[in-house]
């Protein structure tokens, strides 16, 4: 996949994270909520998934992979 489709959709996928973090937070730590904690969880993956993919991409057409390697596994 391209670099720059993955890069929307790990602005996506942080999107949601963030509004289920949120929403979350809406309700507190008291509450059960199997739901949402399950879409964070869920959103965490796909960041980190996305992330990795981008810096693969990176490292592969980049010479002087590293630098932008280290920004996006920071993320």
């Amino acid at each position: 996949m391209e670099i720059h489709l993955l890069e929307r959709q790990l602005d996506s996928a942080q999107q949601g994270l963030e509004y289920w973090q949120n929403e979350r937070k809406k309700l507190g730590d008291l509450i059960v909520a199997p739901r949402i904690d399950w879409m964070i969880h869920s959103h965490t993956n796909m960041v980190k998934n996305f992330s990795q993919q981008i810096a693969k991409r990176i490292d592969e057409a980049v010479p002087n992979k590293k630098l932008y390697r280290d920004l996006y596994e920071s993320a």
